[in-house]
């Protein structure tokens, strides 16, 4: 493994063959119900547009170094967007480092919907017999063999270029308490449950959803000439899914139960075994979450 690795972060930084990293650790490699996540580093994505996504990352660091004695460093993302990246000097649960993430983010104004780790526990996969994952972050400093500065990199205070050299010995140098990242932590503020949107009152409730769908939902879910419902052959359901939930929200005159309804007739249909059990309260997230992106 130690070869293997090798080899993989030498493809990294000579630009053959970019990788990224999921935060999530178990501490246990088998099923068990007092497993433990723990992670090694939090990182916030934002991903707002050049200017903004500077200016949020900024603010963040800042009130991470004010607050709770945090340094963080902020990485230029592929696109017009900043990473935030913080280093614990030992593991940490995984609740410890996003809660202190999403304060920071929170005290400053700034969007809370890339916070990693987004999660604190992860389900076990009953198929392959092991831990999901979780989600994944590019790391920095793709091909630092051959530029040594580009996006991709770690900025300075003052917005100079550091070296991979260099910021590894900073953030070496630099690493967080447990204790600090709880302290962040306990500025965060529960924001209050959204309420549900309810259908205008115009529309005839008597009425099925299904006679309700605009044409684009009712093509994804039913499919059209030529075309079968559900998600094409290569398409990740996941991302079918998401999009069925916003162009409902765009199009259709349906309140959330509503759309709750058509997820899970999508999710039924075509990909059943996508969150086993846990379905309706996964896709209401989904749908949560594509309904506070539309407001």
């Amino acid at each position: 493994w130690v070869e293997w690795w090798s080899e993989r972060f030498d493809n990294h930084i000579n630009g053959l063959d970019p990788i990224g990293a999921y935060p999530m650790v178990p501490s246990a490699r088998t099923e068990s119900d007092d497993v433990e996540w723990v992670v090694y580093w939090g990182c916030i994505d934002y991903d707002e547009g050049e200017i903004e996504s500077l200016a949020h990352a900024r603010n963040t660091q800042t009130v991470l170094r004010v607050a709770a004695n945090i340094e963080s460093f902020v990485e230029k993302s592929r696109s017009k967007g900043y990473h935030v990246w913080v280093f614990p000097n030992r593991p940490v649960p995984a609740l410890t480092m996003r809660r202190a993430l999403l304060a920071a983010a929170q005290v400053v104004g700034a969007p809370m919907k890339e916070i990693n780790p987004k999660q604190v526990s992860l389900p076990w996969d009953e198929d392959r017999k092991e831990w999901k994952l979780g989600n994944y972050v590019r790391l920095p400093y793709p091909g630092a063999d051959i530029t040594e500065f580009g996006n991709r990199n770690v900025l300075s205070d003052n917005d100079v270029w550091v070296s991979m050299g260099g910021f590894i010995e900073q953030a070496w140098d630099s690493r967080c308490t447990e204790t600090a990242l709880d302290e962040m932590g306990k500025r965060f503020v529960e924001p209050p449950k959204r309420q549900r949107r309810t259908a205008p009152g115009n529309i005839d409730m008597s009425k099925p959803w299904k006679k309700r769908l605009d044409g684009l939902s009712h093509t994804l879910l039913y499919g059209s000439k030529g075309r079968p419902g559900g998600p094409y052959e290569d398409q990740d359901r996941s991302s079918w899914l998401w999009k069925l939930a916003n162009s409902m929200i765009e199009r259709a005159d349906l309140n959330e139960d509503e759309m709750l309804q058509a997820l899970m007739v999508g999710h039924d249909t075509y990909c059943p075994d996508k969150f086993d059990n846990r379905a309706e309260a996964e896709l209401e997230r989904m749908l949560n979450k594509a309904l506070d992106q539309h407001e």
